[in-house]
């Protein structure tokens, strides 16, 4: 066998080496440029406690990049870097596998899975394609009984089926789970010939002792309101152990923007209600739920302005009961701007402006309650003014 495909071993023998020079060209060039972040606004003590992520980019292409971690005294730079998209899966073992029961359940499963920790079990769940079809990845531990499952099932198939993800595992009694997945749907729609993209939120109920899916639930269909005709692209974007939300868009065609409907979906019930949230009256570029105990958390970004929305899911009618917006144009910013939540307390703002001479990398912490800034950092190097800028522009601070 080696004989026969060892002009192939040789070519990707030779694309490795290639790729692993044209990295550590990079390296060599550029180095490991030191970043701090400089309080600039609020309690300086609280950057102490920050370490912003961000990529560093050696090309201007942005393929060959590494990972650091930001804080106000010095910048640590990861041993992963991002060649290959793959290799970050490794966080779920750091970010997952914290006890010995669970680092057990963990062994010979993928890392890029999801996995989840109920109150009664371990779950675990990985959609990939073998030789043409889509497998699932299975695995579920019972924590009283200690009692581990692990298999392999075939994903139903469909006409135009592109891809799977797993969203949610939840699990139903002991010897049965639900796996919330969104199925990836290309087609032609109507007389266009371009393919569209849409996804359906798709729920598996998987018997654990006889390794097999018993149901399968269309709850795209299931959404109350439901019009099987516009386009939707479906998918579960915050749950707890009680609550899932559910987020629908809508288009007309495919050339049409996309209009957000937001459902409440019940574990414990098995029922699905509309969630009705207000409009800012703005297109926005990010959008972000997050379930904060009986609170939904809504985040939203237009024009470098930050929204924030908090609505009480536990009342009839899902009242509004806090608000606030904060304007990165104050900060010198006109676009550029996204936010996520730091914690139940706080929310993060990563914020950047490119302009010649006049790059900005900046991170804003901010209260939740009250939608004041505690505490608001910039990204510093050293170097000439003309190295400055260049380091900036290749820094990216994400999440």
């Amino acid at each position: 066998m080696f004989k026969k495909y060892s002009v192939t071993f040789v070519v990707i023998a030779f694309v490795i080496v290639g790729i692993g020079m044209y990295t550590a060209s990079g390296w060599k060039n550029n180095g490991r440029p030191d970043f701090k972040l400089v309080a600039v606004e609020g309690d300086a003590s609280i950057g102490n406690r920050l370490a912003v992520q961000g990529y560093y980019y050696y090309t201007g292409s942005g393929v060959t990049s590494t990972s650091l971690k930001i804080g106000q005294q010095k910048t640590t730079y990861e041993d992963n870097r991002r060649h290959f998209q793959w290799f970050t899966g490794d966080d779920a073992y750091e970010n997952f596998g914290d006890t010995k029961q669970k680092r057990r359940f963990m062994k010979g499963k993928y890392p890029y899975g999801l996995f989840v920790d109920e109150p009664n079990m371990l779950g675990y769940a990985y959609s990939h394609q073998v030789d043409g079809h889509w497998e699932l990845e299975v695995g579920a531990l019972n924590k009283e009984t200690n009692e581990d499952a692990d298999f392999e099932l075939d994903l139903p198939e469909r006409d135009g089926t592109a891809y799977w993800n797993t969203d949610m595992i939840h699990g139903v009694d002991a010897s049965s789970i639900r796996i919330y997945m969104t199925r990836y749907e290309d087609f032609q729609f109507g007389d266009e010939q371009q393919v569209n993209r849409i996804s359906k939120l798709i729920r598996l109920d998987i018997d654990l002792k006889k390794q097999s899916i018993t149901k399968e639930t269309d709850m795209t269909a299931e959404l109350p309101g439901y019009d099987p005709n516009p386009l939707h692209s479906t998918n579960i974007v915050s749950f707890n152990e009680e609550t899932v939300i559910i987020k629908d868009d809508i288009r007309e065609n495919s050339s049409s923007d996309p209009i957000s409907n937001y459902y409440v979906y019940n574990l414990t019930t098995d029922s699905i209600r509309p969630l009705a949230l207000h409009e800012n009256g703005k297109d926005k570029s990010t959008d972000s739920v997050n379930i904060v105990g009986t609170q939904l958390a809504r985040f939203t970004v237009s024009d470098g302005v930050v929204y924030y929305e908090a609505y009480d899911l536990s009342q009839v009618g899902d009242p509004l009961v806090n608000s606030w917006k904060v304007d990165a144009h104050v900060w010198g910013v006109s676009d550029n701007v996204d936010v996520r939540p730091y914690d139940d307390q706080t929310a993060e703002i990563s914020y950047r402006h490119d302009e010649a001479n006049a790059y900005i990398r900046g991170i804003a912490i901010v209260d939740i309650v009250t939608g004041k800034i505690t505490y608001r950092g910039e990204v510093q190097t050293d170097g000439s003014e003309e190295e400055q800028q260049s380091k900036l522009r290749r820094l990216s601070l994400g999440f």
